[in-house]
């Protein structure tokens, strides 16, 4: 294994505790079964997914995600105003 994707591994591991973290704090006032919590993520699909995959399996929680760049999910949130769904964001 070269050691680039060692460090990348360590890195992807700090990145999903973070981002589970955070779910789990957002999510922690939410009492009744059912509820959704929507994403909007600034990271790829590839890496986010399975987090969020694994945290509703865990928690029962549905999650709604929209994918894009971060400077797109910015300008929607901006645009968006008091009135975005979003209960987390998750940009690089």
């Amino acid at each position: 294994m070269r050691p680039s994707f060692r460090r990348n591994r360590g890195r992807r591991a700090v990145i999903a505790a973070a981002l589970l973290a955070v779910l789990a704090g957002v999510f922690a006032g939410c009492s009744s079964e059912g509820d959704t919590l929507t994403v909007y993520s600034g990271r790829t699909q590839s890496l986010v997914h399975p987090l969020l995959e694994s945290f509703a399996e865990d928690t029962g929680v549905l999650i709604e995600v929209r994918y894009g760049s971060s400077a797109g999910m910015a300008a929607l949130i901006q645009e968006e105003g008091d009135n975005t769904p979003a209960d987390v964001v998750f940009f690089q």
